[in-house]
């Protein structure tokens, strides 16, 4: 398994922020390039009084079956 992300938040108000990523990974017993599959996406972080929640939004780049589905993300807590 490998995985990769790369990520840009900027703060748009105190304890609010945007972010765009791009994700890419792979699960398979050997590496391959052509295996690889990439995501691109949206999001909103707040830093809420009881930790940080994170809302985001993505959609396949090159995904298995081609398929173009929204995929939707709620993060609670610290990220490690």
């Amino acid at each position: 398994m490998a995985t990769a992300s790369l990520e840009y938040q900027y703060q748009v108000y105190p304890n609010w922020w945007g972010a765009v990523f791009a994700d890419s990974g792979l699960a398979a017993n050997s590496f391959s390039t052509q295996e690889l599959r990439y995501g691109t996406g949206v999001g909103v972080r707040w830093a809420s009084p009881v930790g940080a929640i994170k809302f985001d939004i993505a959609t396949p780049i090159r995904d298995k079956d081609n398929s173009k589905n929204i995929q939707f993300y709620i993060g609670l807590g610290t990220e490690i």
